[in-house]
């Protein structure tokens, strides 16, 4: 669950005002501010955006993650070698690489455990400089393909909690005017919906909307940064009155 720490009182009365005009209860008006919310956030959570353009990006860079911290070879000798766990060595532009045992990695969680061991904590990805002689890993492409299909299965996980999320505080509108998080916003994670979940407190007065992504890395700061979440509620909100004053100056030129 991510709170906003920024003061939101002028624009909730902005917005509860908004929705009054437009014929909506303070609850409405929450939960649309609610799918908003969720719309920006999907986009902000990495990797950036919400096309399956942002999938791709992001399979590019597990690529690159294995890339930093092991050698990958694919001739057939070499890589009995490493299955073996005797490949002690290796020639790489005229310098010598070695390997114990231990850094020929010849399963996919043995490589996907080796990747998460080295991530920086600045950034939360193997540096891009790699890692040092003596540091190197040596594996296979077969073990690659193996690690990186475990991988990509989980990508867009924290996007999909964020999706369930906004379709579920968005269930809080009125019929016949709601607005949801369709397939076009990130299709490929809403396979992962079932993470997000969202409740209404039912107040005359004060109503008060919540959106949670269990999800565990949803909130880290290399996946959502803080003050990207504060934007997103804020914008979110400033984006949901002027659909509201929109729609009611169309209704009066309508009415002309």
């Amino acid at each position: 669950m991510i709170s906003a720490t920024v003061d939101m009182k002028e624009l909730a009365e902005s917005l509860a005002w908004a929705s009054a005009q437009f014929g909506e209860c303070n609850e409405a008006g929450i939960a649309r501010w609610g799918v908003a919310t969720g719309r920006r956030i999907i986009k902000e959570t990495q990797v950036w955006g919400d096309t399956s353009k942002a999938r791709q990006v992001h399979e590019n860079a597990m690529v690159r993650d294995v890339k930093r911290v092991a050698f990958v070879v694919q001739d057939p000798k070499l890589a009995r070698r490493v299955m073996r766990k005797n490949l002690t060595g290796l020639v790489i532009k005229s310098e010598k690489w070695r390997f114990t045992p231990q850094q020929n990695l010849t399963t996919a969680k043995g490589l996907n455990d080796w990747i998460d061991l080295h991530r920086s904590k600045k950034s939360g990805r193997p540096l891009r400089v790699g890692l040092g002689n003596g540091k190197m890993a040596v594996t296979t492409g077969r073990v690659v393909m193996s690690a990186m299909n475990q991988r990509f299965k989980r990508i867009g996980k924290a996007k999909g909690g964020w999706i369930g999320a906004g379709q579920a505080i968005g269930s809080h509108q009125r019929k016949g005017s709601r607005i949801t998080i369709g397939k076009n916003v990130a299709g490929y994670a809403h396979k992962f919906k079932s993470h997000g979940s969202a409740s209404m407190k039912r107040d005359v007065w004060s109503p008060e909307g919540t959106m949670v992504n269990s999800v565990r890395w949803a909130d880290d700061p290399h996946v959502l940064k803080p003050g990207q979440a504060e934007k997103a509620i804020a914008d979110a909100a400033r984006n949901t009155i002027t659909w509201y004053e929109k729609t009611l100056q169309g209704r009066l030129n309508r009415r002309k």
